[in-house]
């Protein structure tokens, strides 16, 4: 299913507490409640869309939406639900904290039509979350999350490996824990130094070294896979933020503007060089089948990907080649008269 989202970003002024590593104001550029503003922007977004069969959907995102108060939730809800009611847009998206999740709160999402809501578990490791002064703990993401299930809405999860204090084990255990919960869709953001935040004090004191891209490629690698086994859609890999705020708001931290790219492109190289690995290679021609969606993905960026093969195995040549035959996520390689096949999932 295509979606057509209109943004609604709520400043962080309904969270209960401050993270360390958090400065929405700086990521959003948003401040204070303006109805008027969110009327204007869902009316112009609604102008332009045209008559496909894309679901069109209002998020509210940027801060936690069941920490404010229960009557402003309910002056942006009823302006997102008239569309509803007009046909203009099928359903609503939230994103909150796990803590701020309960009945009352849900049966009144469920009253305005909300579909979906993500969850800003951050990490299973209650340690972790402690050192980031979330305010949250490992049980109020699993309560939230069964919660949100048993009523019927559909669960995303939203986890930011590379906090303050975080280890690998802890980035995977957060992979496999939150997989286990069943949440329909997943957003990674590895977590990056922000201007006005505790955590760029940290930093600048040299007590947090955050994640280098590389170091995050290689963890993001071994989430995705865990999430997709799981059968877990991850929708976004890395910080999307505006333009002005790459340039002045990030201090430090594994930052690219295609960083999800980089992560599954990565997978089809291990995938590639592994089915390689077990071919007798005598220089010859190489031919990468995929399916067309995933031709820059085994291409990789600027090539990279077949730079490093050729070199790797010294090549005459690599070849990527689109094939509707063959499922997204999976390569057949041709060469010498050899055809192998196998999928990024594969790599163990």
């Amino acid at each position: 299913m295509r979606y057509k989202i209109i943004p609604v970003f709520i400043p962080h002024a309904s969270c209960p507490n401050q993270c360390i590593f958090c400065n929405q104001r700086e990521i959003t550029s948003v401040s204070g409640y303006d109805y008027d503003s969110v009327k204007n922007t869902i009316a112009e977004c609604v102008a332009t869309f045209s008559d496909d069969n894309a679901l069109r959907e209002i998020a509210f995102y940027g801060g936690s939406f069941t920490a404010i108060e229960s009557d402003v939730q309910e002056k942006f809800l009823s302006i997102a639900k008239g569309y509803i009611d007009s046909g203009d847009i099928e359903s609503i998206r939230i994103s909150t904290r796990p803590d701020s999740i309960d009945t009352e709160t849900l049966d009144r999402l469920k009253r305005y039509g909300v579909k979906t809501i993500e969850l800003g578990i951050q990490s299973m490791s209650d340690d972790v979350l402690d050192a980031n002064d979330r305010g949250q703990t490992r049980a109020d993401s699993v309560r939230a999350s069964k919660l949100i299930k048993e009523h019927g809405f559909t669960l995303g999860h939203q986890i930011m490996p590379g906090l303050y204090k975080d280890t690998p084990e802890a980035m995977l255990q957060t992979a496999d824990e939150g997989s286990e919960l069943k949440p329909e869709v997943m957003r990674v953001y590895p977590c990056l130094v922000v201007k006005g935040t505790d955590l760029a004090k940290l930093y600048e004191s040299g007590e947090y070294v955050p994640l280098t891209i590389d170091e995050a490629v290689d963890i993001c690698k071994d989430i995705y896979k865990k999430a997709a086994r799981a059968g877990v859609t991850i929708i976004r890999m890395g910080l999307h933020p505006e333009r002005d705020f790459v340039e002045s708001g990030i201090v430090a931290g594994p930052f690219h503007p295609s960083f999800k790219h980089l992560v599954i492109s990565a997978l089809f190289y291990d995938l590639i060089a592994r089915l390689l690995g077990s071919l007798d290679l005598n220089g010859e021609d190489l031919v990468i089948l995929v399916n067309k969606s995933d031709v820059s993905n085994a291409t990789g960026i600027k090539k990279s990907n077949i730079v490093r093969i050729r070199e790797k195995f010294s090549l005459k040549s690599v070849k990527v080649t689109a094939d509707e035959n063959i499922k997204e996520g999976s390569v057949t390689l041709s060469y010498d008269k050899v055809t192998l096949s196998a999928g990024i999932l594969d790599v163990r």
